[in-house]
């Protein structure tokens, strides 16, 4: 139990770390081969993830 618990530990901070500081680049990637032709699509997205989150540290500031 205590074996199973360490690698556990060790991958899981691994994952939100990675994800973290790029949790956009996901969105784009699950968009990329979801819907390659709708180029448009995947525009809007991008500046839709990237105003959420461009606006959500401009609001607290303020």
């Amino acid at each position: 139990m205590r074996s199973m618990f360490f690698p556990s530990m060790s991958t899981r901070p691994t994952l939100p770390s990675r994800l973290s500081p790029s949790p956009p680049r996901r969105a784009v990637v699950k968009a990329l081969p979801r819907s390659p032709s709708n180029s448009a699509t995947l525009a809007r997205l991008v500046a839709t993830t990237f105003s959420m989150y461009c606006s959500r540290p401009t609001k607290r500031l303020p």
